[in-house]
């Protein structure tokens, strides 16, 4: 069980943007209450690593239409019937591919981590 303690700033009239590493279950999802109670307007987007995406988190992206978009990394694959409109995958192959030559050649990883 995922509870909002803090919102920290001013959010008053701006996009919520909401960045995890997993979700399962999708209460995550379920932290734009906390949010919009604090003034945040238009619709709530996901940055999410590693989507596990259990049926009740699809239930939650159909329900709420606060919801605008789920991007998640492709670390895990998606089966087609956890796809769903509001979730747009990004490939992570570039970025490993390029940590992957750096160490190789003896480059710097930290740089090219923090900049991303």
């Amino acid at each position: 069980e995922v509870k909002t303690t803090h919102v920290v700033g001013d959010i008053r009239g701006r996009t919520p943007i909401i960045i995890d590493d997993v979700i399962a279950s999708g209460s995550v999802l379920k932290q734009i209450d906390a949010l919009y109670d604090q003034g945040a307007v238009g619709k709530a987007y996901f940055c999410i690593t590693h989507p596990v995406l259990l049926p009740s988190a699809l239930e939650l992206l159909d329900k709420d239409e606060r919801i605008g978009k789920l991007i998640v990394s492709n670390t895990i694959p998606i089966p087609k019937e956890h796809q769903h409109p509001k979730i747009e995958v990004v490939s992570i192959a570039d970025l490993l591919a390029d940590i992957i030559n750096r160490i190789h050649h003896g480059k710097s990883i930290s740089a090219k981590l923090i900049l991303r």
